[in-house]
């Protein structure tokens, strides 16, 4: 179980990655950023400011190269289509993390339907974030959920190729590793990360990623940025 102080630096590392996500958006809707490595760096920078660093190397990527690698460094490449934005903050000694994707241009509707299929996993995967329950169930789920839906006639689960999540403290990375594999459960007082995604090679990528705190009740989202997909018109 997470001490109530770490809970508190967790929250507000999260509330900072909130912040700096609608400075994003507000850049990207004027149209001030136009590649990866551009969007990157004001991430950074506006971590910094905060008196805060990256708690992992700023993540961006979009259009076809968005499908062929998860954990991808930025690049000169003009964005277009999906955009996959992932970054955390470690401030006082702990993390945040969190993965928002936006769209840049206007998304065809079997785009947007695939959007909402990542957003419906991650949100109907919570019924298992709950004390006492195997950390395998949620996991299982989202693979059993994207295999209803399908892109091209091509079933999604097949393009979710990482685990569902992680625990975060300290470190971006701890456990419980939440896979269908593990043999953890989730317990009170833990946070961890939800980020189910997709990565259709040479196509699209989409990942959504919150961090949750196990209660005995409901998990409460750390991060609350937008999650419904956001456009942003040419």
């Amino acid at each position: 179980m997470e001490k109530t102080d770490a809970i508190t630096a967790m929250k507000k590392c999260a509330k900072m990655g909130d912040d700096i996500f609608t400075q994003v958006c507000l850049q990207l809707k004027k149209h001030s950023l136009k590649t990866e490595n551009e969007l990157a760096n004001f991430i950074k920078q506006e971590i910094y400011k905060m008196g805060a660093k990256e708690s992992f190397p700023v993540i961006v990527t979009s259009g076809a190269r968005a499908g062929d690698d998860i954990h991808p460094t930025p690049t000169d490449n003009p964005m277009q289509g999906f955009v996959i934005i992932d970054f955390g903050i470690k401030l006082g000694g702990y993390c945040s993390d969190m993965t928002r994707t936006v769209y840049i241009g206007r998304p065809m509707k079997d785009e947007i339907a695939t959007y909402n299929a990542v957003l419906k996993a991650q949100n109907d995967s919570l019924e298992y974030f709950k004390v006492g329950v195997p950390v395998s169930a949620s996991d299982a789920f989202v693979r059993g959920i994207l295999s209803t839906f399908t892109y091209k006639g091509r079933k999604l689960d097949q393009y979710f190729i990482h685990t569902l999540g992680h625990g975060i403290s300290k470190l971006v990375h701890e456990s419980p590793k939440i896979y269908y594999k593990s043999k953890e459960v989730f317990k009170t007082g833990k946070v961890v990360t939800n980020e189910p995604g997709i990565y259709i090679p040479k196509t699209l990528g989409i990942r959504i990623e919150d961090m949750y705190l196990i209660t005995d009740a409901a998990p409460e989202q750390i991060t609350k940025s937008k999650k419904d997909l956001i456009i942003f018109l040419k």
